[in-house]
């Protein structure tokens, strides 16, 4: 049980029942599922169904028995909206596309993952530090809206923390130096690693290490 409770809240848990009590009123809410539910989904997560993997586990796509088609991470078991234009990294460095990203796309994107980062640091009750901010961490709907993803090294922190000191943990390219040094990460962290994105996203190439 107390690892499930870990993963639960290593995985955005913790900002899923946020959401929940915030929207009581709202005719769809957000459901915990169980194995079999996920068995069911994922035809029990067949091979032909993965469409990633990482650090944090394996993604499949699955089919809700209301026919919605959804993304499932295991390892631990978690249920997200099936995003069909894929990662941020994908779209931005495709060899196969030659159109450079529209300037309205850019700005749109932009907007989105700053507006994300400020929810999870300051409109939450329980602040939330993602600690891994990257643009293959940043994921796009079929509108090309941009949603930040794998809460796995995420941290949840007290109003009153102004830092997490922990195991330097992320990707090198977008590591805020003043973390690494004293293994101190604050909002600001995420902020540093979000202007990595940015550049990134604005000039189409990919962050150098030095």
């Amino acid at each position: 049980m107390k690892l499930k409770q870990k993963f639960f809240k290593q995985n955005g848990g913790l900002l899923l029942q946020q959401q929940s009590s915030l929207h009581e009123g709202n005719v769809e809410k957000d459901k915990l599922f169980n194995s079999k539910e996920f068995g069911r989904a994922t035809d029990n997560f067949n091979e032909n169904r993965i469409l990633g993997q990482g650090d944090q586990g394996t993604v499949y796509r699955g089919m809700l028995i209301d026919r919605r088609i959804v993304a499932i991470k295991k390892f631990p078991l978690l249920v997200c909206e099936f995003i069909p234009n894929g990662m941020l990294y994908q779209y931005l460095h495709d060899p196969n596309e030659e159109i450079p990203v529209p300037w309205d796309v850019q700005l749109l994107i932009a907007t989105e993952v700053a507006g994300a980062l400020s929810y999870l640091h300051s409109a939450v009750s329980i602040p939330i530090y993602h600690r891994d901010i990257k643009t293959t961490n940043i994921i796009l709907d079929a509108k090309y809206r941009a949603k930040i993803a794998d809460f796995g090294t995420s941290r949840s922190v007290a109003l009153s923390q102004t830092h997490v000191t922990t195991l330097v943990q992320g990707n090198f390219r977008y590591l805020d130096p003043e973390y690494f040094q004293p293994s101190q990460f604050t909002d600001k962290s995420n902020v540093y690693s979000f202007g990595g994105v940015l550049v990134e996203l604005l000039t189409g190439q990919k962050p150098i290490l030095h």
